[in-house]
């Protein structure tokens, strides 16, 4: 990638522990400081600073899981920018935080990421210990933090040997330069890995010509077969184009079993075959998401997931997961019963690319996303949906009082 210009955003605490003069060749690093809680209401004198010094990426000292936990979402959202973090993940944050800095000045070539069983390269059949059956899920870990890397996957990567489950990753290619053949490392332990941004960017906006080079230039720099993207809340129909030209097979996107009021709100599992003017790719709904949800909310929308597959005779569902939350140590033990939960299903875990093989057009499937065969990026967001399942009900008390903790929590993050 070209030498990138970099602003950190920081308060004075974070500041002391970071090196305010260091310099690498991958970045020009400008610093803004102020105290978190006042982020948003800075939000447009960062923009204009970024506008002004042509701005490519944030670097936050530190992200919405750890300390007063004040969310980012809202800056990173409204400046449209790429971003990442040198936050740590654990208690000891700090310390972590100037260790995933120096790593970012460093980029450390000797660096290596181990599980305890790596799978040889290719490797994508079956684990032996799971069970045989045509019902499958994939765990999805979107990869976009440097604590993602140094603290999170090591334990996930683990977790997952220890189940013989394989995954995929989304990974941006920033990490990918922090640490470098992040990519090929994944893939050499038996997981898939797809593309989730140069810098977790906006590609929304761009022309398609513009986005075809950056995700070329993303799946060049990763250097490992690839075939899925996962640009959530970033893409617009430029995107699927330039996906499309790319050869890229799929993308996924949200179509999360949000609780409304009285139940989970379902959509379709299924996936879409979308025509472009440049090909073909599929449209692949992620109904599941642990980011900001109790265990208690994950599982039901696993077993939600499970009936609407069922009613829709589509045996497969995708989860959402993210290495510096699902793999810190206060979620990790969450985590782990989270996968004791799903070897329990009589379901197979697999990689997203493993499913596209199976994938079967049924009439009206082969649509274009023109004629408006399924609405990614401006879904019908129902206030209230009405109980169909025993998972509604059961949980309308549950997801309710929590909804009033998050209302009561604004700003800042609660799981």
């Amino acid at each position: 990638m070209r030498k990138l210009k970099v602003l950190i955003l920081a308060d004075q605490k974070d500041r002391g522990l970071l090196d305010g003069v260091g310099q690498n060749g991958n970045w020009d690093i400008l610093w803004y400081l102020d105290e978190y809680k006042n982020l948003h209401k800075k939000i447009p004198e960062i923009k204009k600073l970024a506008v002004e010094n042509h701005i490519d990426l944030l670097m936050y000292a530190r992200n919405d899981q750890i300390g007063e936990r004040y969310s980012i979402a809202k800056v990173t959202r409204q400046t449209r920018l790429g971003y990442s973090s040198f936050s740590g993940i654990d208690e000891n944050y700090a310390v972590q935080m100037a260790e995933c800095f120096r790593d970012f000045l460093n980029c450390p070539a000797d660096w290596a990421v181990k599980s305890n069983q790596a799978a040889p390269a290719g490797n994508r059949k079956q684990a032996a210990g799971q069970p045989k059956n045509e019902y499958t899920y994939s765990l999805i870990f979107d990869t976009e933090q440097i604590a993602c890397v140094k603290y999170g996957l090591p334990r996930l990567l683990n977790l997952l040997d220890r189940y013989q489950f394989k995954a995929t990753f989304f990974v941006t290619n920033l990490l990918n330069t922090v640490y470098p053949k992040l990519g090929g490392l994944l893939w050499q332990a038996g997981h898939e890995v797809g593309i989730h941004g140069l810098y977790h960017e906006y590609l929304s906006g761009r022309d398609r010509r513009e986005q075809a080079e950056t995700i070329k230039e993303m799946l060049e720099d990763l250097g490992v077969e690839i075939t899925g993207a996962n640009f959530m809340g970033r893409m617009d129909q430029n995107t699927i184009e330039a996906l499309a030209q790319n050869g890229l097979c799929y993308f996924t996107y949200d179509a999360i079993f949000h609780h409304r009021r009285l139940a989970y709100a379902k959509t379709s599992l299924l996936p879409r075959l979308l025509k472009t003017a440049t090909g073909k790719v599929w449209a692949i709904p992620v109904t599941v998401s642990t980011y900001g949800y109790s265990l208690f909310t994950v599982k039901n929308m696993i077993r939600t997931s499970i009936r609407q597959g069922k009613k829709e005779q589509y045996p497969h569902f995708n989860i959402l997961c993210h290495p510096f939350r699902d793999g810190n140590l206060r979620n990790l033990g969450n985590t782990e019963k989270l996968l004791e939960f799903l070897n329990g299903l009589g379901y197979r875990a697999v990689p997203v690319n493993e499913t596209l093989p199976d994938l079967s057009l049924q009439p009206g499937d082969d649509r274009s996303y023109w004629e408006g065969s399924i609405n990614i990026f401006n879904p019908k967001r129902v206030a209230v949906a009405w109980p169909a399942t025993r998972d509604d009900l059961f949980g309308i008390l549950t997801e309710n009082i929590l909804a009033i903790y998050k209302v009561l929590r604004k700003g800042r993050n609660v799981y």
